[in-house]
């Protein structure tokens, strides 16, 4: 039996879209942007992303969170975010059509999933644009995150996902790893690998 995995088609990053995107979230281009994208669920784990966000210094004014999508949970993070007291750094605007460039704008993306997933197309766009990726030892995301392109922590470990965004911010020689290996790992995920 052949396995075929997912493709998807591979854009290069482009930063000029991400400052774009930057500029419109008011989020200034020098801060550390945080990402994550789907269907707002509670099997997303976003409310883990956000009380990671809490555990770090809350003194760190240049930490941002980006999360788009659109679904039953949107309202309910929205209230987590302002009874967390993240008001000011977490940008929560819905669905949007251009994630690809919210991946440019992010030097880290997370997929905090809780449940099992067969595959993740944002976990691909993220590797596909070069950002360091967190993400939850759940379902298929192992498969598709190497262990050298991204840190992988347990579903619903709010501890672990914020120690892993502290080691990020404070290591940008290890971020610059993870964009690199991340790139890397994204070229056996094209439609062109995946037909071949």
């Amino acid at each position: 039996i052949d396995v075929v995995p997912n493709g998807i088609v591979s854009a290069s990053p482009n930063p000029d879209s991400g400052y774009h995107l930057r500029d419109a979230l008011e989020i200034p281009r020098d801060a550390i942007l945080i990402a994550a994208a789907g269907r707002m669920s509670p099997g997303k784990g976003f409310d883990v992303l956000l009380r990671a966000l809490a555990r770090l210094n809350s003194g760190a004014d240049a930490i941002y969170c980006a999360i788009f999508g659109a679904g039953a949970v949107l309202e309910e993070l929205r209230v987590l975010s302002a009874d967390l007291r993240l008001g000011s750094r977490v940008r929560l605007p819905g669905f949007r059509d251009d994630i690809h460039d919210l991946w440019c704008a992010a030097d880290i993306a997370v997929i905090p999933s809780v449940e099992s997933e067969s595959f993740s197309y944002a976990a691909l766009e993220a590797l596909s644009a070069g950002c360091a990726v967190i993400a939850s030892r759940v379902g298929g995301l192992p498969e598709v995150l190497s262990l050298d392109s991204a840190i992988l922590t347990e579903p619903g470990d709010v501890a672990g996902v914020a120690d892993a965004i502290r080691d990020l911010i404070a290591s940008a020689d290890l971020r610059r790893r993870l964009q690199q290996a991340a790139r890397e790992r994204a070229k056996a995920f094209t439609l062109d690998a995946s037909v071949t």
